[in-house]
């Protein structure tokens, strides 16, 4: 797979392609299991492709350095028993320290001694803080549920893994199940040596991707699948359309009803000026004189409200970009509203809300201007 990765990188658009190899495996630490996304990757490549380094709360890429190759000859992997909280009742080994676990090698190591030299992980916020409750050099077991062959077949095999760090990249389905682990030691545990289970590419813009993945397509022919993150998050970018369609709806409405209440004030307007626009019309205005009166009334509505609401509007999105706006993680899968504000849609917004409001005062322009002297000036 190392000559598809120039290949990749050749192509327009591309920063660069990082490898990576993922198994869904069991996290394990005192007597809290949970299920993780185990990711293994090369820090070098990995920070051209990935914002990882950007969202370490705790520790660096490099501290996902491999545990250097036993000798040869020796095992890579042994399968090891269950951790002792993991094990059905009656089934501990006599004598066995709970504290101690194997390594790849057979050798006892108790929790106290992993150092340095150990395979490190790092972990998301979520699983860190929140589920493990763990501290930067702490150890945990990974669990590979049937990595391992015993005398009665596939049987779980664990190994402990030195925490590095944590990060917390506001999504709340990464911070709560993926952990980082280096390619190398993730091959070593799954038993995969040299293999990989796909490759992260990363673009110019978030608009490249489709192209990119059309190009990619193209080039290594129909034996591999290319997704892009739409691909990725089609469920949850089809309940923001949804949401989208639904929030349009509610602010049609808001503005259709706004229009109506300046339809109303132009009404009231025509009948108190009433007498107003029969002196004008007795000494030579217009029809059409007249009219422009009343519609320039309706862009002045209209200019102050879309100025007035897009200031506002403006100084809440700074507002909310400075402090933010916390959303419950688990339901939006981030935990802080995301404020993006482009000028051609608020003068775009502004516009239409201008429209409108000429629009509205179209009608009662018209009907001031078709009032008689004599019917302004009866009850005079």
């Amino acid at each position: 797979w190392r000559p598809l990765l120039g290949q990749i990188e050749s192509l327009p658009n591309v920063v660069g392609a990082a490898p990576y190899l993922e198994a869904e495996l069991m996290i394990h630490s005192g007597n809290t299991p949970a299920g993780i996304m185990l990711r293994g990757i090369e820090p070098e490549s990995a920070a051209r492709v990935m914002q990882l380094a950007d969202h370490l709360k705790e520790g660096k890429l490099s501290d996902l350095r491999p545990v250097q190759k036993p000798p040869e000859g020796a095992e890579l992997v042994e399968p090891l028993p269950l951790p002792e909280d993991l094990k059905p009742p009656g089934e501990h080994d006599e004598g066995e320290d709970p504290a101690a676990e194997d390594d790849d090698l057979g050798r006892v190591i108790p929790r106290a001694a992993l150092g340095p030299e150990s395979p490190a992980v790092l972990l998301g916020e979520e699983m860190f803080a929140r589920t493990m409750r763990l501290f930067v050099g702490d150890a945990v077991d990974l669990v590979c549920p049937l990595c391992g062959v015993g005398p009665m077949g596939p049987q779980a095999k664990s190994r402990p893994f030195r925490v590095a760090g944590h990060f917390k990249s506001g999504m709340y389905e990464y911070d709560s199940k993926l952990a980082y682990v280096h390619l190398a030691e993730a091959q070593r545990f799954l038993q995969m040596p040299g293999e990989i289970t796909g490759i992260d590419v990363r673009t110019l813009t978030a608009e490249d991707a489709r192209g990119v993945a059309n190009a990619i397509s193209a080039k290594l022919g129909p034996k591999f699948r290319v997704r892009t993150w739409e691909d990725l998050n089609k469920a949850l970018f089809l309940a923001l359309r949804l949401e989208k369609i639904a929030m349009f709806i509610a602010l049609a409405f808001i503005a259709l009803v706004a229009s109506f209440s300046i339809v109303s004030n132009l009404f009231m307007l025509v009948t108190e000026k009433g007498r107003e626009v029969a002196i004008l019309k007795g000494m030579g205005a217009t029809n059409g004189g007249i009219r422009r009166v009343f519609l320039l009334e309706g862009v002045y509505i209209g200019l102050l409200g879309s100025v007035v609401g897009a200031a506002v509007g403006v100084a809440a999105c700074l507002l909310m970009e400075t402090y933010g706006l916390p959303l419950p993680s688990d339901i939006y899968y981030i935990d802080q509203l995301p404020v993006v504000m482009r000028p051609w849609e608020v003068l775009g917004i502004s516009g239409v809300a201008l429209s409108l409001a000429i629009l509205a005062a179209v009608y009662p322009a018209q009907l001031a201007s078709r009032l008689r002297p004599v019917e302004g000036l009866r009850y005079e």
